[in-house]
């Protein structure tokens, strides 16, 4: 499961649940941290979610993966 950071970050670098796609860059002076963190924020999401997928879950335990995993090139 994402944490709220996790999630945040995901949904807005995506343009997920209602949000605009957003550059690292633009997440980070949002949130007031480095974009390298954006990065390592990322990048440990789309890791989660991409494990949680190879398990076989079921596709309606979460609204934003199915754009993820298959858009995204990990």
């Amino acid at each position: 499961e994402l944490d709220e950071r996790e999630k945040t970050v995901i949904e807005l670098r995506y343009g997920l649940n209602g949000h605009e796609e957003k550059t690292q860059r633009e997440i980070a002076a949002m949130l007031n941290i480095s974009r390298s963190y954006i990065s390592r924020i990322e990048t440990k999401a789309l890791k989660k979610l991409r494990r949680r997928y190879d398990k076989g879950w079921n596709y309606t335990e979460c609204n934003i993966t199915f754009c993820i995993i298959f858009f995204t090139d990990l």
